[in-house]
């Protein structure tokens, strides 16, 4: 069973509020967007984000970031740093767990 047909026989074996328990017990979290550069600054280093405006100039995919352990943010691996302000908004797909 995929992931489609695991969602929609929760839905269907529940009433509304019931279901949106089941799915959220499930593991299902809304993906968060940043959108100011404060946002992002108090993202950890190490932090993963898709940005919704930068796109590849090759074949228009969406671009990711990771916040280095300088705290500049990177595309790719070995590219130099971006400035937030190029691409905002951003989803988070990845955000570290603190250390202690």
């Amino acid at each position: 069973m995929n992931e489609r047909e695991e969602l929609a026989r929760i839905i269907a074996s529940k009433h509304t509020a019931a279901a949106v328990d089941a799915i959220l017990a499930a593991g299902y979290r809304k993906p968060r967007t940043i959108t100011t550069v404060d946002e992002l600054d108090a993202l950890p280093n190490g932090t993963v984000v898709l940005s919704e405006s930068y796109r590849s100039g090759i074949d228009g995919t969406a671009v990711s970031f990771q916040r280095w352990y300088d705290g500049d943010w990177h595309r790719g691996a070995r590219s130099g740093s971006t400035h937030p302000d190029n691409f905002l908004p951003a989803t988070v797909l990845h955000e570290p767990e603190p250390q202690p």
